[in-house]
């Protein structure tokens, strides 16, 4: 990944006692998609390999790209997203229902005491949800009485942050393309840290984590971008990954690229189908699909188009 070339490497593991591992062979390019009798590398892609084969083509794709392709369309999106990220949380809350959907995810996944990655972090609306949701469980001494006495857990709404990295429950490490927004996200005090850059370059440098969520940025990425960053995020997770799918309507698109740059720059790419066939029918050996829910996402304001979304949550088989 990450721009290289693919290779196998077989290695000789004796009985324990009688030696050490031992490489033999380096193949550069071996064969693959041979005949289902022939059962070499193309076991190994079927048994390990998240998405088997049509998965790994993508990730070929994509690795390729990586160091091929222009970068001005993905340079004009982080532009756009500097350009109003002081205002973005106030332009947002009215019309996405993000929190909704965090309340859901913290509730059914203990993020507590784990290392986290979110892609696409954003502004931090997750990380401040996060901080919110840890404080409802353990909230300080001082806030422990009233909270008991009214019995009621408050909505996660936006906010100031409340808790310094050195005192919160959890690690928490964004992917963020808009420097801009990472800079906000970063004020929130929720994160360690935030890699500036595309998370299809950075994902495969990094990890491994706890837990790695992604909400509502996915749709940026090509479908070859999307199943290598699908197929790092399954095999750094340890415990849980959960990602949000907007099903991007074709009118939105259309109305994009009407309204020409940058506008046109912002068009999005509707996952579902590959999500279903490659990650979920089945999901990757190891893993499972503990829930998937159908959410009303957002709104945009400019193209006044609705949007869905579907929520993923896949659990590690212990």
């Amino acid at each position: 990944m990450a721009g290289q070339n693919w290779t196998n490497v077989d290695i000789r593991v004796p009985r324990p006692g009688q030696g050490e591992p031992v490489v033999i062979e380096v193949n550069p390019m071996p064969a693959i998609f041979l005949p289902p009798t022939y059962d070499w590398e193309d076991h190994t892609i079927r048994e390990s390999f998240p998405g088997g084969h049509p998965a790994l083509i993508n990730t070929l794709i994509a690795s390729h790209m990586l160091w091929r392709r222009p970068c001005e369309t993905t340079k004009a999106v982080g532009e756009e997203f500097d350009n109003f990220s002081s205002t973005y949380d106030e332009a947002v809350e009215p019309v996405y229902q993000h929190f909704r959907i965090f309340s859901s995810v913290i509730s059914r996944i203990n993020y507590s005491k784990g290392t986290i990655l979110e892609l696409g972090s954003g502004t931090g609306l997750f990380g401040r949800a996060l901080v919110q949701k840890m404080q409802q469980i353990t909230p300080p001494e001082s806030e422990s009485e009233s909270s008991s006495e009214s019995g009621d857990e408050a909505p996660l709404s936006l906010g100031p942050k409340k808790k310094t990295p050195q005192d919160r429950s959890f690690d928490l490490t964004g992917i963020e393309l808009s420097k801009g927004m990472a800079d906000v996200s970063q004020k929130t005090g929720a994160y360690r840290k935030v890699h500036i850059g595309t998370v299809q370059s950075i994902i495969p440098t990094i990890g491994p984590f706890d837990h790695i969520v992604a909400f509502s940025m996915l749709y940026f990425l090509t479908p070859e971008d999307f199943t290598m960053t699908m197929v790092r995020a399954f095999q750094l997770a340890r415990k849980s990954l959960v990602v949000s799918i907007d099903k991007i309507p074709d009118a939105y698109n259309e109305k994009l690229i009407k309204s020409g740059p940058p506008a046109s720059n912002m068009v999005g790419h509707n996952h579902l189908s590959i999500m279903e066939k490659m990650f979920c029918n089945p999901p990757p050996n190891g893993w499972k699909l503990a829930n998937k829910q159908q959410h009303w996402g957002w709104k945009s304001p400019s193209m006044d188009i609705e949007v869905y979304l579907t929520v993923y949550i896949f659990e590690r088989q212990t």
